[in-house]
């Protein structure tokens, strides 16, 4: 018999649950040559997933093996001065459970031995990118990172957390799961809680999303999710409509996780992992660090950062400008052009915009700052 293509839906004999727990159907083809590329050998039953049809499994009396054909997988790390730690978080991503990912690496012209390591580690990994562009700050650096991406799904790492060893694994099954409901052409953003760890690795806090008070739930709503940044841009993983959609990054966009976050709630979803997935760093040199909540903190710093909030206000306006921009003539960037008018607006029609479009944060404590810092 000559060799033929086997088209989705031919030879269907039972429809299962696995292997290990695999959803798809079973297929007999006498003698199949032909899944992207990839030569089967004769007498083989293939197990395709039924929603994308690119994990097969093959087997045969001869053989067994896994025909690589799952859907691309990425981790992008922008790093900087990061040799006190960069090792640990490269260990932890080559212990991942999945080992089927690209690593794109841009190191922003590292004044200590990171670039060294860098070039240590790279034998280390199946596939690896590594550049070296100056882009001064990590904001510049993910963008350009961004730049960058081919793959299906994306993840993107700091250079001195630690990731769990399973990870990718639980975050590509999520997305999994959402893509069959939503659709791959929806643009899925998954963002998890993380522990939060000292220099030391030792344990700060289980729940980094208690120890700030966030409610994931509220980037379902736009209004809020341009107010204020609910996610951790170590934690996330995108899919490729998402990644397409947002970039390039706008100039005035503040940060890689917040810009995605905006694009996802607007467009698509934005989708919480009630579960550590990394072990967060927390340490004085942090570009971003967690603040633990505490609403008497909270009231003292609208006091005593009067000046500095205010200009954080006009940050989050310029960027949800800039959404409006790109996206003009969408149904979200009028309430975003609405959002970034707010710095111009008299106090009590501020006030009124606030109550009337929902622009708030999280908690009581935040809110008293929000609305009634006057210095706008």
């Amino acid at each position: 018999m000559s060799p033929r293509t086997a088209y989705p839906g031919s030879h269907i004999m039972e429809i299962l649950r696995s292997p290990q727990d695999l959803n798809g159907i079973v297929q007999q083809v006498p003698d199949w040559r032909g899944c992207e590329g990839h030569h089967v050998l004769l007498n083989v039953k293939l197990y395709i997933d039924a929603s994308s049809w690119r994990m097969i499994f093959c087997q045969s009396s001869y053989d067994r093996r896994v025909v690589s054909t799952v859907k691309s997988v990425e981790v992008v790390m922008a790093t900087y001065n990061g040799e006190n730690f960069l090792r640990k978080q490269l260990d932890s991503l080559l212990s991942q459970t999945i080992s089927e990912f690209k690593l794109l690496i841009n190191d922003d012209h590292s004044q200590d031995s990171t670039p060294e390591i860098l070039e240590e580690y790279r034998t280390k990994f199946d596939s690896i990118e590594i550049y070296s562009v100056k882009c001064g700050s990590a904001r510049n650096n993910f963008a350009f990172l961004m730049t960058k991406c081919t793959g299906d799904y994306v993840f993107f790492a700091d250079q001195d957390d630690i990731w769990l060893p399973d990870k990718l694994k639980r975050l590509l099954d999520t997305m999994y799961e959402a893509e069959k409901s939503y659709g791959s052409d929806c643009p899925i953003l998954l963002h998890s809680d993380a522990c939060l760890i000292n220099d030391s690795d030792g344990l700060i806090d289980p729940s980094m999303w208690k120890y700030q008070y966030i409610v994931p739930e509220s980037g379902e709503q736009f209004g809020r999710i341009l107010t204020q940044n609910i996610v951790t841009g170590c934690t996330m993983l995108a899919n490729k409509t998402l990644i397409k959609m947002a970039n390039p990054m706008p100039e005035k966009a503040l940060i890689h996780d917040w810009w995605l976050a905006i694009v996802a709630c607007a467009f698509g979803k934005l989708i919480p992992i009630h579960e550590p997935t990394i072990m967060y760093r927390q340490h004085t040199s942090n570009q971003l660090g967690a603040v633990k909540f505490n609403r008497r903190l909270i009231l003292q710093k609208v006091r005593r950062e009067r000046e500095q909030m205010a200009r954080r206000k006009l940050d989050a306006a310029r960027q949800a400008r800039a959404f409006s921009e790109v996206y003009k003539g969408t149904n979200q960037s009028e309430k975003a052009l609405i959002f970034s008018k707010m710095p111009m607006m008299q106090y009590p029609q501020r006030i009124l915009t606030i109550f009337r479009h929902g622009f708030y944060k999280i908690g009581l404590a935040r809110n008293l700052g929000w609305i009634f810092l006057r210095e706008t």
